[in-house]
């Protein structure tokens, strides 16, 4: 089990970090060539892009794995933290799981139960097992993250220095902060449709 910062883990016991959202590949053919997948700055970009991007959307967005959530209810809603819901397998109360007629759910990560809780139960007692993510295979959402990237790599001014022997790479990227990601108000409005949305609590 991977734990997340958004309130769920990732039920996957093969991964010890979440998977990147894009790979050195994809900047390097959003860039057309220019810039070679074996340049030793892509690795790092690729994961302070990611950090970004899910930072900013309050979820792992992508790819699609297998979350655990763990919850209260207070009326028959339930919300995921996450967008882009394929599969709710299970809903369990404490130890019981609930017969699948017994819940409904859609893709944008709300759970509705069929019949009012007779009692709310301690906090955590709901226990949801979905599948969520993006599809990266086929998602513009690697587009953005890859222009997102070359825009960190190209901006001349961020480099703070750089030496050839051993390469050595420092940069800065983020108001005098080495190594941050900047998400300009465009980026922003192109991943707002995988941002979670404010919800009740």
């Amino acid at each position: 089990m991977l734990w997340t910062p958004w309130g769920y883990d990732i039920d996957d016991d093969t991964l010890t970090a979440l998977p990147d959202i894009i790979t050195p590949g994809d900047i390097s053919i959003a860039s057309g060539g220019r810039i070679a997948d074996t340049d030793p700055r892509l690795p790092s970009v690729c994961s302070a892009v990611s950090a970004a991007i899910r930072d900013f959307c309050g979820w792992h967005v992508g790819p699609v794995l297998p979350c655990v959530a763990s919850t209260s209810v207070d009326d028959r809603i339930i919300y995921l933290p996450a967008k882009h819901v394929h599969a709710v397998p299970s809903v369990a109360v404490g130890d019981d799981e609930l017969p699948a007629s017994s819940y409904e759910w859609k893709r944008d990560g709300m759970v509705r139960l069929s019949h009012r809780p007779a009692r709310r139960g301690a906090w955590g007692a709901y226990r949801i097992a979905y599948d969520a993510g993006v599809d990266l295979a086929s998602s513009p959402l690697v587009g953005v993250a890859s222009q997102i990237a070359l825009n960190q790599l190209v901006a001349s001014p961020g480099v703070r220095n750089e030496s050839v022997g051993q390469v050595s790479l420092s940069y800065n990227t983020a108001d005098g902060v080495a190594g941050g990601i900047t998400l300009h108000q465009r980026d922003r409005e192109l991943l707002s449709a995988y941002r979670l949305p404010t919800r009740p609590r």
